[in-house]
Formats: structure tokens, C-alpha cells, sequence
């Protein structure tokens, strides 16, 4: 099977179907950036709130930091309406019906089977990577799927994300009769993977970055509406198209520029901003592309010849716009002598910067003259800020939930109650292993906060009370949960698979007004 075709085309359905990483902002891959925009390229910011009735796609290009952005974002994109699927034939499954229910999409998605498949607009963000650094950072992790197979185990990253396209790569390798396969994938070196052109072929790394975003249609190398191009033209139409798209979309960031990408897309959708402190589907040891023998890289650049150009123009188009963000942001909130710092500016004075707008957009977003004495959030909610949590899941008999974790430390953004001291309560569902919950500790925009728990119906329930004088000024009510330890389930009970490290559980966070006030 082609799982380019199977997980990211729809080329074969019928017409029913319808470098090593860096933050360094200077540090840049060593080629000439590519300057020449089209006229029609926009380079403004445009900032965008986040409403329920938005079609949202995150397409995900394999290899390009993804996974890692996906889990970040997960509570800011619309998660009570996510699509399920995170492949495009999964998707083109659904009834026409289903697939208009969903709001938001997250995966390996073609921007061309996501234009024909939903309805109406949607808006995109996308994450790229340098061509030769994603090529073989997946080439890698064929040669780690190899090697687990050898061990007979399953590659623990396939336990810990979730995205089940390498899942799918390893388990159909791992057939009967496919174990010369993965003892190729294990025991040929790098640059002989490099060398195998079919290899590339099967798993779409053939300009694939190209293919992905352009809202074209390829077929077999051709466009069916246009037969008489050649192979020259159809390469510089689905070029063009790729470029302009992702030019068009909401945003997207570039895998070398990580923190910077997170910066950037905090500004545009007014979110807190992002840090850099999350990995997910890392390699053990970076890999400096540079060092490979030069007929390596000669092959890589044969393969990638639109890829790199489109790498080129967005990473000239990227600098612009952070360039852009950085002299609003200074414009907006920057004092004397932050206006006179030297670009790039240091992490600390941006991260000011981006709080600051964070704090201006989350106060334009909450409704004005709000009464209420009580609200309950639930995770199915989108909210502006949201660290340290793992997925949303849902259980049959509790609804949505999500664990705390990876870390320690998980937090929460949400409006606060107006009119007098509130009481909080938070809902926990599960633990990963008893008497957890004991020992959490509750902060309220950092101050450790005194809480009593009790349990009911499955449930433990923890409640403190917050004085209006520590929300009063603030724009939100940041809760922080603070467990003594996460514990993998894997290292509790080997028989689970499972090796995310998990602290609590919680279902909803309830707010109540006690004390209220005469003159609120």
C-alpha cells in the first residue's frame, strides 16, 4: 500500500468521495533567502479571535514539529468540536453531514482534500520545516521503527502521541513477511535510505511539503483540468499555489524557529503566550544535515527542488512578519527603553510584550455587564490559555476531561466572576495512582491558595475560596494545579502501553459568588 495515497491524498477516490533545531532567530539555514514576493502575497498581521462558528484546520506536516504545536494548541482549538480523524481517507469516510458537524481539524491533511471536503471556507495554520532536515528526521524514524520491531516491542512514541500515522507505517511493516522491511529500515545506513527514490516515493517526501499546501489536485503528476501542461509547468502552477496559499492562511510558523513560531501565533489569536518547553516526537541526538557527505545532499536538493524554494519564500515571508509583530507589539505597550533595544528582541521583554497584548485582547473578549453568580467550564471549551495539560478524552459517564501533565505544574486561564469573593471548585475524575490528589496544591494567579476536598460518586471535589482582591484587577483568573509527582501508567503496570507521565484528571472547574458585594 502507498500511504502517501492512503493518509494523505485523495488522488485514488472516486469523484463521490469527494537543521537541527535552533532558537536563535539569526541563526538560518545557510542558503540565499528567497526575496521575490508576488504582488498579490499579503504581509500584514491579521489578528483573528477564535468564534465557535470558525472552521479551523492545523495541517500537520509530518516531521515538522507538529506534534508538539498540536498538543500546545489543543485547548485553543476548539476541542469540543474536533474531528476525530486525523488522516485524510479516515476522513473522507464520513458522511458530508458529519464532516460539516466538526469545527476544527487537526492532521495530516492535503489542503486540497480539506477544500473538498468541507464545506464552505475554513481557516489554516501549518508548521514547516527545512526539506532536508524533515527528510531525514523521518528517514530516522523509520530506522527507530526497525529497531523496535528487532526488539519486539512497539516504539514507545507511538504510545505517547497521538498520531497514528507512523502507528500505521509500523504495524503494517510488522506483517507477516514484511520483516525484510524493517530490517532494511534498521540496518542500512542514512545516506543509503537517501538513495532509495522509491522509499521517498511511498512515503511522500518528494516535495512533499509543496504537495501538501497546494490547494491543486495532482493527479499522477498532472493536473486534470489543464492536460497539456508539462511536467515543468505543473511543478511551478502547484509552486505558485503553495506559496500563495500559505501566505493566505492565518498563520504558520517554521520548525527552526520554534519559540519564535509560538510568539507569533500568540499574537495573531491573542493567546498567552506559548513557551517553548514542550517535545514531543523528538529524536534522541539532532542531526546536523551539513554533515552528510556531499552526493547525500545532492540527492536531498534533486528531491526537494520545490519544497526548497517554498522553504525559501516562507522563511523570507516569516522574518517580515515578525519583524511586523515585534514593531506593533513595541508601538502598543513598549516603554523608552525597550523602543530602543536591538531586534531580535530578549525573550524576556517579548514575553512581556505578548502579556500585555494577551491581557488587552482576553479583556475585549469578555462579555460586558456579565451578572451571573455561577458558571461551570468543562473541556469541550476553547479558552485563551491553557499549559500543561495532555489531550482531551472523554469518558462515557463523566464527559470531557483532560489529565494534568507532562509536568508538574498545569494551569488555566478563565474569566473570573465579577461582584465578591468566589468560590472555586475543581472536579477530578481520576489519579494516576492513589492519594495523589492529597497533596495538590491550588494557586490563584500564584498565590497558594488553602483548599478542602471531598468525595463523592467517583469524584473528588476540591474547593478554596478566592478573595475579590486577588482577581479584581486581572482580566482573568489563572488557576495553578500543582501535583507532587506525574507517574507514567506504563511504570505502574508494564501490561499498559501507556508512558505518558499523568498527574490528576479533571472534568470541570465550577465558580461560584459568595460574599457578594452591595455595590457590585
Amino acid at each position: 500500500m502507498n500511504l502517501a495515497l492512503e493518509y494523505l491524498t485523495l488522488e485514488h477516490l472516486t469523484p463521490e468521495h469527494v537543521t537541527q533545531k535552533t532558537d536563535d532567530r539569526q541563526t538560518r539555514y545557510n542558503k540565499p533567502t528567497w526575496h521575490a514576493m508576488t504582488e498579490a502575497t499579503p504581509t500584514n498581521l491579521v489578528e483573528h479571535d477564535i468564534q465557535p462558528e470558525d472552521t479551523l484546520a492545523f495541517i500537520h506536516v509530518p516531521k515538522a514539529g507538529g506534534v508538539t504545536l498540536g498538543a500546545l494548541i489543543d485547548p485553543m482549538w476548539l476541542p469540543g468540536a474536533r474531528c476525530p480523524v486525523y488522516m485524510t481517507l479516515p476522513l473522507a469516510r464520513f458522511s458530508r453531514e458529519q464532516i460539516a458537524s466538526y469545527r476544527s481539524f487537526i492532521g495530516h491533511f492535503n489542503y486540497s482534500a480539506l477544500a473538498q471536503l468541507l464545506p464552505g471556507k475554513f481557516k489554516c495554520i501549518t508548521m514547516l520545516r527545512h526539506p532536508f532536515s524533515r527528510q531525514l528526521s523521518f528517514l530516522r524514524m523509520l530506522k527507530r521503527l526497525g529497531e523496535s520491531a528487532a526488539e519486539g516491542t512497539t516504539p514507545p512514541v507511538l504510545e505517547q502521541i497521538g498520531n497514528p500515522f507512523f502507528r500505521q507505517i509500523f504495524e503494517q511493516a510488522n506483517l507477516e513477511g514484511s520483516e525484510h522491511t524493517l530490517h532494511a529500515w534498521r540496518e542500512k545506513p542514512l545516506e543509503v535510505l537517501v538513495e532509495d527514490e522509491d522509499l521517498q516515493k511511498k512515503f511522500g517526501l518528494l516535495n512533499g511539503q509543496v504537495l501538501q499546501l497546494t490547494p491543486l489536485r495532482p493527479v499522477a503528476g498532472r493536473l486534470p483540468d489543464q492536460p497539456g501542461l508539462s511536467q515543468g509547468e505543473v511543478e511551478q502552477m502547484l509552486l505558485e499555489s503553495a506559496r500563495d496559499n500559505l501566505a493566505n492562511m492565518l498563520g504558520f510558523g517554521l520548525q527552526e524557529c520554534f519559540q519564535d513560531s509560538l510568539y507569533l501565533l500568540s499574537f495573531l489569536f491573542g493567546w498567552r503566550p506559548l513557551p517553548d518547553a514542550l517535545r514531543m516526537n523528538e529524536a534522541p541526538h539532532p542531526l546536523v544535515h551539513g554533515n552528510l557527505p556531499p552526493g547525500v545532499l545532492d540527492r536531498l536538493e534533486k528531491y526537494n527542488e520545490l519544497d526548497l524554494q517554498l522553504y525559501d519564500h516562507a522563511s523570507a515571508l516569516f522574518e517580515q512578519r515578525f519583524r511586523m509583530m515585534t514593531d506593533t507589539l513595541l508601538e502598543r505597550y513598549g516603554n523608552r527603553q525597550q523602543v530602543r533595544l536591538t531586534r531580535p528582541l530578549p525573550a524576556d521583554v517579548m514575553d512581556e510584550l505578548l502579556d500585555k497584548h494577551y491581557r488587552s485582547r482576553l479583556q475585549s473578549k469578555n462579555p460586558a455587564g456579565y451578572t451571573g453568580t455561577s458558571s461551570t467550564f468543562t473541556f469541550d471549551q476553547a479558552v485563551s490559555a491553557a499549559l500543561g495539560w495532555h489531550r482531551r478524552e472523554i469518558s462515557p459517564g463523566q464527559g470531557s476531561f483532560r489529565w494534568t501533565g507532562p509536568g508538574r505544574q498545569s494551569s488555566i486561564d478563565l474569566f473570573p466572576l465579577p461582584g465578591g469573593d468566589i468560590q472555586l471548585q475543581l472536579v477530578i475524575c481520576n489519579a494516576v495512582k492513589p492519594g495523589l490528589v492529597d497533596d495538590i496544591i491550588i494557586s490563584i494567579h500564584g498565590e497558594m491558595l488553602p483548599c478542602a476536598s471531598s468525595s463523592t460518586e467517583g469524584e473528588t471535589l476540591l474547593q478554596c475560596v478566592i478573595p475579590r482582591s486577588l482577581v479584581m484587577h486581572a482580566p482573568y483568573l489563572r488557576i495553578g494545579i500543582l501535583v507532587p509527582e506525574t507517574i507514567s501508567p506504563h511504570s505502574l503496570d508494564s501490561s499498559n502501553p501507556d508512558i505518558r507521565q499523568l498527574g490528576v484528571a479533571v472534568n470541570r472547574i465550577n465558580q461560584e459568588i459568595i460574599h457578594q458585594e452591595e455595590n457590585s
